[in-house]
C-alpha cells in the first residue's frame, strides 16, 4: 500500500527536480544572450564620426540600441522576454544590457498551489577599450 504513494512522491520530486534544472539553464542560456547583446552594442555601435574626426572610440547610442535589438531577435527564440531590453549608456565605450524573461515550468503546473513560471532577470556589461 505504501508502494503507490512513494512511486507518486517519487514522480513529483522528479519533476521539480526537473523544473528547476530547466530555469537554471534557461537562466544561463538569457545571461548568454545578454552577454552577446552588449558585446554586439560595443562591437557595432562604434560611432565612425567620432573616430573620423579624432575624438577617438566612442558608442553611438541610436547603433547601439539597434545592435542589441537585431542580436535578440536572432538568438532568443526559445526565451520568453518580457519588454523590451533595456540599454544604458554607462560611459562613452561601456554598455549595460538588462533582460527579463519568463521561464515555463513544465511539471509542477500540475501541482494545484504553485506557480506555473518564474520571471528572471540578467543583466550584463560590456565594455569596448583598445588595448
Amino acid at each position: 500500500m505504501l508502494m503507490p504513494a512513494a512511486v507518486l512522491v517519487l514522480i513529483m520530486l522528479a519533476g521539480i527536480a526537473f523544473d528547476y534544472s530547466h530555469l537554471y539553464l534557461a537562466k544561463r542560456d538569457l545571461a548568454s544572450l545578454a552577454d552577446s547583446a552588449a558585446n554586439n552594442a560595443v562591437t557595432h555601435g562604434v560611432d565612425q564620426a567620432s573616430i573620423r574626426r579624432g575624438d577617438g572610440y566612442a558608442l553611438d547610442p541610436d547603433l547601439v540600441q539597434r545592435s542589441v535589438v537585431a542580436s535578440i531577435a536572432v538568438h532568443s527564440r526559445d526565451l520568453h522576454l518580457v519588454g523590451e531590453p533595456e540599454v544604458e549608456m554607462l560611459t562613452p565605450t561601456q554598455v549595460r544590457v538588462t533582460l527579463v524573461a519568463r521561464i515555463d515550468f513544465v511539471f509542477t503546473k500540475a501541482v494545484p498551489g504553485v506557480r506555473d513560471s518564474e520571471t528572471v532577470r540578467v543583466t550584463s556589461v560590456a565594455d569596448a577599450r583598445a588595448n
